[in-house]
Formats: C-alpha cells, sequence, structure tokens
C-alpha cells in the first residue's frame, strides 16, 4: 500500500464525516421542530 492510497482513504472518510454528522443533527432538530409544532397544535 502506497502513502497516497491511504491519504486518499483517510481525506474519504473525512469527507463522509461531516456530512453524517449534519444530517444527523438536522434530523435531531426536525424531529424536535415537529414535536414543538404539534404541542403547539394540541394547546
Amino acid at each position: 500500500m502506497d502513502a497516497p492510497f491511504v491519504y486518499q482513504l483517510g481525506w474519504n472518510r473525512g469527507q463522509t464525516l461531516v456530512p453524517r454528522q449534519l444530517s444527523l443533527g438536522m434530523s435531531v432538530f426536525l424531529c424536535f421542530l415537529k414535536h414543538i409544532l404539534l404541542v403547539s397544535q394540541v394547546t
């Protein structure tokens, strides 16, 4: 295994890690927003 391949692998892993955290935070935010809307509709 040569160095550029390892570097590319690490770069790809870094690239895929950020959107995953972003989408996770976004889904949590959407669930939170949906909960707030449901509560506001009930009251």
